[in-house]
């Protein structure tokens, strides 16, 4: 056994190179782990299955390794790696935390999934979710699945995980592994790495391939990274991203800078800041924002036709979202605790196109107008995460410590959105602004 706890991909990837340890010595300790903070008196509830393969994956890296057969591209060669519970890994259940699907064991891996492989990473196992990615009920608390339970916050465990990749947050905040694959549609990956304290990346929508993962709606769905620093978050991206030949990505020598003007200022953000900018624009977030109600017509209407294209393609007694409806009512207290409000008003959506055109045009030219002639836009306000997830710019959170703002439960963090494409310049303001901070870091 190794110690992995707050472990970089860069720190592994060394201690891997140089024969400090081997791929089945990593996976061995992050089960370890795992089971330790699965168990008593922890009960986490972040992991939601195993990969049964992993050793043997493990075992097939150190071969390979000690054969020089390593290339190049193999970015994460060896590495343990979680995947979220609604990205298809072969032979395992996608179920988005929904008994309904306890047996839709995938026959392929998505396309991100085979990306990993292919960048040498090992599939640790999945990860627990806010149910069907926090698309099951009004009422239904972040971090919940009936399938999986409740995911615990590790920093506070009074207080919500946040969703829907609450398990992809706990598990890297708590070294359960070095990074985690998430999702967002909106805020799904950057709210529940803001309270864990750790780095989340939702990319330009449509960057990466979304073949495989069980969804929720098509014009804003997305994977994503998180990890415990920007480097590693940036590490996993590179991979997942690594074989997209349709699309390059922006080089940014210097980022160009916008700044909401209710940003709270620090001395350390300051100097952050000051270190990669001589200017920034002060811009002010415009009271106009999409309708709440054009959003959740787009959101419903798009989340019946996705999770039906999905099951049509899937080996499973769940053929349809009437299917998964009838299977809940049957038992309600076990297999919807919290009703399934959400799943009933979306087979009843009608189309939703003009709706979606009318958000994602506002919420561009917002972006854009606050962009002006820079690349990146700064703040801490959370509806700069509902404007990127709706306009499918990138966007990024990277945790800053603690604060005495109670809107954000005692944490910090700052939030950047980029123009499409742009996911460079986040890294560079990031490691700028993460260099001055220090992230809240569980005890155990």
């Amino acid at each position: 056994m190794i110690t992995v706890r707050e472990q970089s991909v860069n720190q592994l990837q060394a201690m891997l190179r140089g024969g400090e340890t081997t791929s089945v010595a990593l996976v061995e300790s992050y089960l370890a782990r795992i089971e330790q903070l699965e168990s008593a008196p922890y009960h986490l509830n972040a992991i939601s299955d195993l990969n049964p393969n992993a050793l043997d994956e493990a075992f097939a890296a150190d071969k390979a390794r000690l054969a020089n057969h390593v290339k190049p591209s193999q970015l994460l060669f060896g590495l343990p790696v979680l995947i979220k519970d609604n990205i298809d890994v072969r032979g395992m259940p996608t179920t988005a935390g929904s008994l309904a699907l306890s047996d839709n064991i995938a026959e392929n891996d998505a396309v991100i999934v085979q990306r990993l492989r292919a960048a040498g990473a090992i599939i640790l196992g999945k990860t627990n979710l806010s149910e069907f990615a926090h698309f099951m009920s009004d009422t239904q608390p972040s971090g919940f699945s009936s399938r999986g339970g409740r995911v615990i916050n590790p920093i506070m465990p009074d207080i919500t995980p946040s969703g829907s990749s609450s398990g992809s947050a706990v598990a890297v905040a708590t070294s359960m592994t070095t990074v985690t694959v998430g999702t967002e549609t909106n805020g799904s990956i950057l709210a529940p790495a803001h309270m864990n304290s750790i780095v989340g990346l939702k990319p330009t929508h449509g960057l990466l391939p979304n073949d495989g993962i069980l969804p929720l709606a098509e014009s804003q769905d997305t994977a994503g990274p998180m990890g415990r620093t920007v480097a590693d978050t940036f590490a996993l991206f590179a991979a997942l991203n690594q074989y997209n030949q349709n699309q390059k990505l922006v080089p940014v020598m210097k980022p160009h800078l916008s700044v909401l003007s209710s940003l709270k200022w620090t001395t350390p953000l300051h100097e952050a800041i000051s270190d990669y900018v001589d200017h920034y624009d002060l811009v002010d977030l415009p009271e106009e924002q999409p309708k709440d109600a054009d959003e959740m017509a787009v959101l419903l209407s798009e989340f019946r036709h996705g999770i039906n294209t999905y099951l049509a393609k899937h080996s499973t007694r769940m053929n349809s979202l009437q299917d998964i409806v009838k299977f809940n009512r049957a038992d309600p207290k076990k297999r919807a605790p919290f009703g399934q409000d959400l799943l009933e008003k979306a087979l009843l959506a009608d189309e939703a196109s003009q709706e979606k055109q009318r958000i994602q045009s506002i919420s561009r030219h917002l972006l854009d107008d606050m962009l002006k002639d820079n690349n990146v836009l700064l703040g801490d306000d959370t509806k700069l995460i509902n404007l990127a997830a709706i306009a499918g710019y990138p966007s990024l959170t990277v945790p800053t410590g603690s604060s005495d703002d109670l809107y954000f439960h005692g944490l910090s963090s700052v939030i950047m959105v980029a123009k499409p494409f742009n996911e460079i310049a986040l890294k560079v303001i990031g490691e700028s602004i993460e260099s001055h901070h220090q992230r809240l870091i569980p005890e155990f």
